[in-house]
């Protein structure tokens, strides 16, 4: 794919904020409705509110998003932690479960795809279109996939534009996790088919998530990053009691946990490469798998 939009993906934006279509016009989209501009850095539409752009961002919700979108700009510390045995294990049991979904001549949305670790071989057979809020992330993504900087809590498609739409620890990262699930909905087709792999709050991960609140109130939230060696300290987990709340009217809901062993997320435990192995084990016991750190929750349409 050359380094330019592909008319494809330029024919399909809309403005994520009244659904407006839009105008291209020297490097830039226009909505004519809401007067907003979006700029291109080349091939990459950056599909965000202006004012996310801005130095100085004062509601918290918007300086949390800004904080997402800096805190990956280090390559190094993103591949890092990336790269503990710990993900590594959850990453191959996703890449598994995705690869069983029978999809081909699909149009696939990856939310928050960061340095997408599926999308390569899925756009084989596929039109698949990646989001991510931070554009060095994106950047670093096959040339066989579209890619588009956007706000998971504001998608810049049309409603019913997917077949098939993923996420990966996303939702935990959202200031409005309930607004990011209704704009799953929104974008999926009426046959569509959603794939969710989320932390879960009620289960191993409360001890750690209430660890956190505690340090972030002691030490403030440098020192748990620095400690961590990624991420941001304010995201919440995923209380799946929610998601049912958003999904159950027109979803077969499937929920299946992982991990049942989840130790505090810093370097060391992360790189203890016997974890993954105990969770392998603990996995297969029927009441033991029930408090999994990761649920994976596959969503089928009950029409």
């Amino acid at each position: 794919m050359a380094r330019t939009i592909s008319e494809r993906l330029s024919n399909i934006l809309v403005c994520p904020f009244d659904h407006s279509r839009l105008a291209l016009e020297q490097a830039r989209f226009s909505c004519q409705k809401c007067k907003r501009e979006f700029q291109l850095s080349g091939r990459i539409p950056i599909m965000l509110d202006p004012g996310l752009l801005q130095a100085d961002v004062q509601k918290e919700d918007e300086a949390r998003k800004k904080e997402e979108m800096e805190i990956f700009d280090n390559l190094s510390s993103y591949q890092d932690f990336m790269n503990r045995a710990y993900l590594r294990a959850i990453k191959e049991d996703i890449s598994n479960s995705l690869l069983s979904f029978d999809l081909k001549d699909k149009e696939i949305l990856e939310i928050g795809a960061g340095i997408s670790l599926f999308a390569g071989k899925l756009a084989e057979r596929n039109r698949v279109v990646l989001t991510d809020i931070n554009e060095t992330l994106l950047n670093q993504n096959p040339e066989n996939c579209d890619l588009v900087v956007a706000d998971a809590e504001n998608l810049p498609f049309p409603d019913r534009s997917f077949d098939f739409i993923y996420l990966v620890g996303i939702l935990h990262h959202l200031p409005d996790q309930k607004k990011g699930m209704q704009e799953i909905k929104r974008v999926l087709k009426e046959d569509g088919k959603v794939f969710i792999s989320e932390p879960t709050k009620w289960s191993v991960n409360l001890i750690y998530y209430l660890g956190r609140k505690l340090l972030i109130f002691l030490l403030g939230k440098n020192f748990v990053r620095k400690l961590v060696g990624c991420g941001t300290p304010d995201e919440e987990f995923l209380d799946t009691k929610e998601l049912k709340k958003v999904f159950s009217d027109d979803f077969q809901i499937k929920i299946r946990k992982i991990s049942p062993i989840r130790l505090l997320p810093i370097r060391f435990f992360d790189n203890l490469g016997f974890v993954p192995k105990i969770n392998h084990i603990l996995e297969k016991i029927p009441i033991i798998k029930n408090f999994g750190a990761i649920a994976q929750i596959t969503l089928l349409p009950k029409r």
